[in-house]
């Protein structure tokens, strides 16, 4: 599981796993060049999760939310901060 902590151009993604606090991704909001959602045939246990692609970041990055509106909540506060920046 991971959170999204958001400061106007910057995002950091952090795990929240017991033992790792520091930030997994830092990314600028004009860096991320894709933000989607995972189809089911992409992640077929799991339907709350999404792709993020960012520029200098090799492939793309899944993260897991714990549910849909979770999921709602951060994509469009991604995509809130890419149309703003």
């Amino acid at each position: 599981m991971c959170c999204i902590e958001g400061s106007s151009n910057l995002f950091q993604w952090v795990s929240l796993l017991s033992q790792c606090t520091r930030p997994q991704l830092k990314a600028l909001c004009s860096d991320i060049t894709e933000i989607r959602r995972c189809n089911q045939l992409e992640m077929p246990d799991n339907m709350n999760t999404f792709v993020l692609k960012v520029n200098h970041f090799p492939g793309s990055v899944i993260f897991e939310t714990d549910n849909d509106q979770q999921l709602s909540s951060w994509t469009t506060e991604i995509k809130h901060c890419i149309n703003a920046g």
